[in-house]
């Protein structure tokens, strides 16, 4: 199956700032650590604003150490969580104060190279820590939401109305191909939920998933694509309906449903590739036999379409991408069809999207995986001006069957030359409490 390219991953990169004059030298890098007992087979990543990040495994007894960084990675940086399936698993709360809480670093450190944040609770979609351990590392004022120290996004991949000022601001951006001077950093927090535009799958806080919201940059979401024709309708309102069997042999299907990963580079961009890296759990993308098709878009070339992604691999044995040269610019893409069920693939997915010059790695991207649609709009009924008509699914046949607007039977219109069409909405997996799904 071959998909036009109609989102856009921004690609940013860290920014620098000037450190506060000192009596005494800086260290010229940090050790960030902690423990998190409890939490067997999790990760931790540490996303910097622009992004751009570092991942480690927790050990046996919930220990975990990043090293080697320095100021400005750290500076408006996050610690989030994988769980031991490959999903996200929510913010670390660096402190609270009423019912307030901070999940960024502010960057201004003193003398001391090591910070040990101690013990970390491992919560219901969120980490906390036990008591302040940042006072040489100090967090930034607590402005997010969290009633009782939980982040208002926590454990909803942040689809919960905003707080925050950035609705206007993100409305303003053009929804065409992105560079780096219009897109915002998706390591930030942009609607105050406490879950970074990264991770956030409504990251302006209007209720409205970034992949269906053009006030919405939506390009830090990985994004789906399903296609039928009228014959195949799929929608809880047709036919027999959506059962759990019928939804999984959509998405574990053949030419039907995709998952595409497109990252905007900038001009004189030295990246010539990417990799994807998952966790073994995620069958379709883990390393070295990733059960995941690869399809292609329309702009890829006969090496990346329509195989096996496993025919695509870095030696390393990751699943790679290809660089793709666009009218706007250039881009790493990659656009496969997983070819699992809903056991699997599952909104919150973890991908850490490493973009390559050569054999080195560059810049590393972690991303997650957004409520996605399992059906399509169906159209429901029509007036031509002569009255409304409903659209009887059971006569369409494999041949389109003999109900107006298909195949040689058109809709005549009366003398007024009006259509109008009503369509039942798509629908996909609830994700809140309050949806029904």
């Amino acid at each position: 199956m071959s998909l036009s390219l109609r989102s856009i991953l921004a690609l940013a990169v860290a920014s620098t700032f000037a450190a506060t004059a000192s009596s005494h030298a800086a260290p010229a890098s940090y050790v960030l650590s902690g423990t998190m007992p409890g939490a067997t087979g999790y990760a931790m990543m540490l996303v910097q604003k622009s992004g751009l990040t570092k991942s480690v495994a927790l050990n046996s007894s919930g220990k975990f150490s990043f090293k080697n960084l320095n100021l400005s990675q750290l500076k408006g940086a996050s610690l989030q969580l994988i769980d031991a399936n490959g999903r996200y698993a929510g913010p670390v709360v660096l402190g609270t104060k009423g019912n307030f809480a901070s999940i960024s670093f502010s960057g201004k450190a003193n003398n001391a190279a090591a910070f040990n944040l101690g013990r970390l609770t491992l919560n219901s979609g969120y980490a906390s820590v036990k008591r302040n351990q940042l006072n040489k590392l100090v967090f930034i004022a607590p402005r997010i939401p969290a009633p009782g120290g939980k982040p208002a996004g926590a454990g909803q991949l942040g689809l919960v109305a905003s707080s925050g000022p950035s609705s206007a601001s993100l409305a303003a951006r053009p929804s065409s191909f992105s560079t780096l001077s219009d897109t915002k950093d998706p390591g930030d927090d942009s609607d105050n939920d406490g879950v970074p535009s990264a991770f956030d799958a409504d990251d302006d806080g209007d209720l409205i998933l970034d992949g269906s919201d053009p006030d919405s940059a939506g390009s830090d979401t990985p994004y789906t694509g399903l296609f039928f024709d009228f014959r195949r309708t799929l929608n809880a309102h047709v036919r027999s309906g959506l059962s759990d069997e019928v939804i999984d042999a959509v998405i574990g299907g053949e030419n039907v449903f995709a998952l595409t990963f497109f990252i905007s580079l900038p001009k004189q961009s030295s990246i010539d590739g990417g990799y994807v890296e998952c966790d073994d759990s995620l069958t379709y993308c883990r390393r070295f036999n990733p059960v995941g098709f690869y399809g292609g878009v329309s702009e890829s070339s006969d090496e990346f379409r329509n195989k096996p992604w496993s025919d695509l691999l870095t030696n390393s044995g990751y699943p790679r991408m290809e660089k793709l040269s666009l009218s706007g610019g250039t881009a790493i893409v990659a656009s496969v069809q997983p070819r699992v069920g809903r056991s699997v693939f599952r909104p919150g997915d973890v991908y850490r999207l490493n973009l390559t010059t050569g054999s080195r790695v560059t810049s590393t991207r972690s991303l997650a995986l957004a409520p996605y649609f399992v059906s399509v709009p169906a159209l429901k009924e029509y007036d031509a001006g002569s009255g409304t008509v409903s659209v009887d699914y059971g006569a369409v046949d494999e041949n389109g069957g003999s109900i107006p607007g298909l195949y040689g039977n058109p809709i005549v219109l009366s003398s007024a030359g009006l259509l109008t069409l009503t369509f039942w909405r798509p629908q996909r997996q609830a994700l809140r409490s309050d949806e029904t799904g």
